[in-house]
């Protein structure tokens, strides 16, 4: 296995994110509802599945988990909203509006001093001062009471086990890892190296390399099939995507295959 092998898998990866785009402009299109909100959702999963790709192919795992994660946690956050009948958007452009009255304003404090800095529409000011002078009081911290486990469960209920399982899959392969290599832990750095979890924990280059091309294969078949459930369930919501789904499946099934070839060379 070599970076080639990334290169052709990232090919099929690509020829499915150009599809996934074309269903995110059917849907701006359509009389679905809130399809405005939904499609910029959407589009931030398209910018990111880009980045996924061009990251993979100049083999760059660390950052390629950190991406993963955006796009995991966007996918939830559309499918819930989609199992909900779309009331869970109205709970999104609430927490949207009211996080934007506080957006002018930033604080962080230690014991010496507060830095903070404001936005009055015209002039940024950077200030630091011995007292915090900017109230942070009803800003909220996330848009949903509920869990991402609750979220899925929900999901379930509408959509079934195709798309459940697709996501849970996707949390166990994505959520804790990126997690520690994205707040910057020790853990992160030994998986990068690919040193965690094993009998013979020495380093070596060609080992790094190896396993670093075995996740990266990974994260792009683990965030197809999280596209592909989108698809799926907005199958069922929206007449004119299935077209969509299968010209997607169908590379989706190419891509697991060829992946197969290519991680059974190790």
């Amino acid at each position: 296995m070599d970076i080639k092998d990334i290169h052709n898998l990232a090919d099929i990866f690509d020829n499915k994110v150009r599809i996934y785009k074309k269903a995110c402009d059917f849907i701006l299109k359509s009389d679905t509802k809130h399809s405005e909100e939904l499609f910029l959702l959407m589009l931030g999963i398209s910018d990111s599945l880009e980045s996924l790709s061009f990251l993979s192919k100049i083999n760059k795992m660390r950052d390629c988990y950190a991406i993963s994660r955006m796009i995991y946690e966007t996918v939830i956050n559309v499918l819930y909203i989609s199992a909900t009948d779309f009331k869970a958007m109205e709970d999104m452009i609430k927490y949207t509006e009211e996080k934007s009255k506080h957006d002018s304003a930033r604080s962080i404090a230690t014991d010496k001093e507060t830095v903070f800095i404001t936005f009055d529409g015209e002039l940024h000011t950077v200030g630091f001062v011995k007292n915090n002078p900017i109230k942070m009081k009803g800003d909220p911290r996330t848009w949903t009471n509920q869990n991402i486990d609750k979220r899925i469960n929900i999901i379930n209920k509408k959509y079934g086990d195709t798309v459940s399982r697709f996501l849970q899959l996707a949390h166990l392969t994505i959520y804790r890892t990126s997690s520690d290599i994205i707040h910057g832990t020790l853990y992160g750095s030994r998986h990068m190296l690919g040193i965690v979890n094993k009998k013979d924990s020495s380093f070596s280059i060609e080992g790094m390399i190896t396993h670093n091309h075995s996740v990266i294969i990974t994260l792009m078949l683990t965030i197809s099939q999280c596209i592909y459930s989108i698809l799926y369930a907005f199958n069922k919501e929206i007449e004119g995507i299935k077209e969509f789904e299968k010209e997607y499946e169908d590379l989706l099934q190419k891509y697991l295959k060829k992946g197969q070839e290519v991680l059974s060379k190790i």
